[in-house]
């Protein structure tokens, strides 16, 4: 198999994982073009899914445009189609000590703003409200919501922010992880 297939194969997996189930049905196509555009504000169609995902059968299976594979790299978290080969080709390390600047939550005063900032183009505007709990006061480009409140231990620059009951537009509290890919870059913002 050639390398580029391998990394679309890789790609086509990891959009699967993104969007949080198989896709296998024509609902699910319709369900990850949808998903796609609110992410990437790029439209593929769920047809043009449909033939790279060879649910049509090989006869109709086609060699992916630059756009739609740049347009899924992105939804998946990087840059483009050519950063995904690049940085998906490096071994990964799964052990390391953390030089980075980091903020341990408990260390914050209330009322204590941070900006968060993670690819591609992400930047959410955070307010520590006391006891762990933090509310989204500005977001752009986020998936995360003026509004929404969440928990967080550590903030550490550079690597993925991961939060708890995430409380997302009024939903039943659940976990995410921002800038899975590269990081989140953070400040401490002081009026």
């Amino acid at each position: 198999m050639a390398e580029k297939d391998v990394a679309f194969n890789r790609l086509r997996t990891l959009a699967e994982k993104v969007a949080g189930r198989r896709i296998v049905t024509p609902r699910d196509f319709d369900y990850l073009s949808m998903r796609i555009f609110d992410s990437t504000h790029m439209y593929v169609s769920a047809m043009t899914l449909k033939r790279l995902w060879g649910y049509l059968g090989d006869k109709y299976r086609t060699t992916p445009s630059l756009f739609t594979l740049n347009t899924l790299a992105r939804y998946v978290g990087y840059i483009d189609w050519e950063s995904f080969c690049t940085i998906g080709d490096k071994s990964t390390v799964h052990s390391n000590f953390l030089p980075n600047k980091s903020i341990k939550t408990s260390a914050l005063k209330r009322n204590d703003r941070i900006e968060l900032i993670w690819h591609p183009d992400r930047h959410v505007t955070i307010n520590y409200e006391g006891l762990g709990l933090f509310k989204v006061t500005e977001s752009i480009n986020s998936k995360l919501s003026c509004g929404d409140t969440f928990m967080c231990d550590y903030i550490i620059d550079g690597e993925p922010l991961h939060i708890y009951c995430l409380v997302h537009e009024g939903n039943a509290p659940t976990n995410y992880v921002c800038g899975n890919i590269g990081g989140v870059k953070f400040k401490v913002i002081n009026d």
